[in-house]
């Protein structure tokens, strides 16, 4: 029989990867996300917990646009519709 990793056995090691991994559910609301996405987004783990991941996606390429295309385009999220309401 196999026997199963502890926990905090667990939390250790992705507390010290330098990659970012994530666990979303079916939404795309991030669960878990590991302490190396503040040194690469400058967000805290706590922060994104509960953030919907997509959102976070089509946010990020965006900006990436933006930066590409410099002044040239101008992007208003209309956050009513990330909420939910019509």
């Amino acid at each position: 029989m196999m026997e199963l990793i502890p926990e905090k056995l667990i939390r250790r090691i992705l507390d010290n990867l330098d990659d970012v991994i994530f666990i979303a559910d079916r939404e795309g609301n991030i669960r878990f996300v590991t302490q190396a996405v503040e040194s690469i987004t400058g967000y805290r783990p706590r922060e994104l917990t509960s953030e919907n991941f997509i959102f976070w996606s089509i946010l990020r390429m965006l900006i990436k646009l933006r930066s590409f295309l410099g002044n040239h385009i101008h992007i208003h999220v209309n956050l009513d519709l990330l909420e939910g309401e019509d």
